[in-house]
């Protein structure tokens, strides 16, 4: 049963963010409608299959929206109908970009990227540095799935390290990289969605956040020497031991430089496809970043002459990806119907 109400559920969430596209293009009143209805459904449908726990967030949010539309005296059917399509960008931003990760899945670009940069990240200091970097790198393609695999991704390294001292030293590292991609990191949808109300210039918050964010990484990194001293454990003895290691592995299959080649293409094409599009076409970022992925998508299988993969990726996608985030849409469809409901106050 729930099986199956997470695949209606799916079918939705996907619904509501074609409509979405197709309503910002034809400005289509009849669209507009269907648009709310569907983000009803799919939000009414939601607390079928989640749990208490995570309903009562959502919950609690639409029933304040109700509370001040009964206050405000305005319309409540006309409330919801508008409610429900204000989060539809960030909606449809959250289900398109996940999508990158196909074209992480198909080689292996990350693990390279990180056996690349072991050389160089030969101390705690150097170590603690790249592991925010790198993961804010990654956060550019995968948001919030960064923390899990980054810490895969370290962890296979660092596999004879154990204990409290270390858990710290990884998990720090990727959280505090993590959090300070709000400030500058352009498909994060926090900071995306600020840029696009506000209307600042995206080139000049993305500068000026990845300013802070160099200063926040520094001054983590800092912090971090006084809890390896807390600890008293020898960071940077234990990642030599480990780079030792992998240089005497014959069999490291992730020593092929031209998987961060690729990497590199693949980074610059996407985000400098972004920036030049944002030039030459006055067009919100909410709409024009989820277009721009599903095209570089299609085009990096068509080059690879993997089309094909496409179905099996998608229906994974349609069957497991999206219901997991289900809490998160419905906080998201919630959220937008208490922030139109503010504003029938004024």
């Amino acid at each position: 049963m729930d099986k199956d109400l997470n695949r209606v559920f799916s079918m939705l969430i996907c619904i509501y963010a074609v409509s979405h596209f197709i309503l910002y293009f034809t400005r289509s009143e009849v669209f507009s409608i269907v648009l709310s209805i569907i983000g009803v459904c799919a939000f009414l449908l939601s607390f079928f299959f989640l749990r208490i726990q995570k309903a009562s967030i959502s919950l609690f949010l639409a029933t304040i929206a109700v509370l001040l539309h009964l206050i405000s005296g305005t319309s409540l059917i006309e409330g919801v109908l508008s409610g429900f399509r204000v989060m539809s960008g960030l909606i449809s931003l959250l289900i398109i970009v996940p999508m990158i990760s196909w074209v992480l899945r198909e080689e292996s670009y990350i693990e390279s990227v990180i056996h690349f940069a072991q050389s160089v990240l030969n101390t705690s200091r150097r170590f603690y540095f790249g592991m925010m970097i790198i993961t804010q790198l990654i956060s550019f393609f995968l948001l919030f799935g960064a923390i899990p695999m980054i810490y895969q991704m370290v962890n296979d390294f660092l596999h004879n390290q154990k204990g409290e001292a270390w858990e710290n030293y990884k998990s720090t590292a990727i959280l505090r990289g993590f959090a300070l991609t709000t400030m500058w990191v352009v498909s994060i949808p926090s900071f995306l969605f600020a840029v696009d109300h506000l209307g600042a210039s995206l080139p000049l918050s993305i500068v000026q956040g990845a300013l802070l964010s160099l200063v926040g990484i520094v001054l983590s990194t800092m912090f971090s020497y006084f809890q390896e001293q807390k600890y008293g454990i020898p960071i940077t003895s234990g990642i030599q031991e480990e780079l030792k290691r992998i240089g005497n592995s014959s069999n490291n299959q992730f020593k092929d430089k031209r998987y961060v080649y690729e990497f590199v293409i693949l980074f610059i094409s996407l985000f400098g496809t972004i920036f030049l599009l944002k030039a030459l076409w006055n067009v919100k970022l909410l709409l024009l970043i989820p277009i721009t992925i599903i095209f570089w998508i299609l085009a990096y299988f068509i080059v690879k002459k993997r089309p094909y993969k496409l179905g099996s990726y998608g229906k994974r996608f349609v069957q497991e990806d999206i219901p997991k985030q289900a809490q998160q849409y419905s906080i998201l469809l919630a959220a937008g119907f208490l922030v139109d409901s503010v504003k029938s106050l004024e």
